[in-house]
């Protein structure tokens, strides 16, 4: 078959990005360029169409597919950290769709609702780089490695969740017996218990061990790092949690000032990243 005539009008990388992770916590891998930015390309109308698919989007499929098709840099786009999601997010869609984005505003201050442009690029220059220390020492004998959460778990995390509200809401009926209730009750737990740990466990890279004798062993096997999490004391677990959420804020600055278009007053909105709304 002949070389496509068209080839030279195919879409490309239009915006580079910086990432608050800097390219850390990439697996699989991930290509930067000479500077150390990111390249983005803009979505096609199949991706388009796949994020207006409320299933695609909930199991996180849609979102996979226009990351791999935008972000072909990114070798998995299931291990992107939530401190660089929301910033692809941004260029993705300035790539696709121009500097501004369209909103829709309700004063505070007169209550009249009024059409908005914002400016992305400046609120996508507010992500702050994430510090670089990610372990925590638990005690003189005890280092643990963590990385922020990865967008496969941040998903994972929002199902079950989602499920824990359905059977929470099937509690509140009045036709379901006491035993009934108790025994949903019961799973409703198990399932938020299930969340904790495999939120905490899952992104712990590993457990540094140093004995009387200064002898160090790193311990990263999956299934020891989830039975130690199923079973660490609460204090621990805060100790560590805190990091993985501190190592997975890029502290976007995503509330933005406007002028009323009506009593002229200015006020302070925020702007929403959930991606069914922001790209469709």
């Amino acid at each position: 078959m002949s070389e496509n005539p068209l080839k030279h009008l195919y879409r490309s990388k239009t915006v580079y990005i910086s990432l608050p992770s800097k390219g850390k916590y990439y697996p699989s891998g991930i290509d930067l360029s000479v500077d150390g930015e990111l390249g983005l390309m803009p979505m096609t109308t199949s991706d388009e169409i796949k994020l207006k698919s409320p299933d695609a989007l909930f199991n996180g499929e849609a979102m996979f597919e226009m990351l791999q098709s935008c972000v072909p840099d990114i070798k998995n786009p299931k291990e992107i950290p939530a401190c660089d999601l929301d910033v692809i997010l941004f260029g993705i869609r300035i790539a696709t769709s121009g500097d501004m984005l369209e909103i829709t505003s309700k004063c505070p201050h007169c209550e009249e609702s009024h059409d908005y442009e914002v400016n992305l690029p400046v609120i996508m220059a507010s992500a702050k780089g994430i510090q670089d220390q990610n372990w925590i020492d638990i005690d003189e004998k005890t280092r643990v490695y963590v990385r922020p959460y990865s967008l496969m778990s941040q998903i994972k995390s929002n199902i079950r969740q989602f499920h824990n509200y359905r059977m929470e809401a099937t509690l509140n009926q009045d036709s379901m017996k006491d035993d009934e209730k108790a025994e949903l009750f019961n799973t409703i737990l198990a399932a938020a218990t299930g969340i904790t740990v495999e939120l905490c466990a899952s992104n712990i890279l590993k457990v540094e061990l140093t004995d009387e004798n200064q002898k160090k062993t790193e311990v990263a096997e999956t299934n020891h790092i989830y039975e130690w999490v199923n079973n660490m004391d609460s204090a621990t677990y805060k100790k560590i949690i805190n990091l993985i959420k501190t190592l997975g804020n890029a502290q976007i600055e995503s509330d933005t000032t406007i002028k009323c278009a009506g009593c002229t007053k200015d006020y302070k909105t925020v702007i929403d990243l959930d991606p069914i709304t922001f790209f469709t």
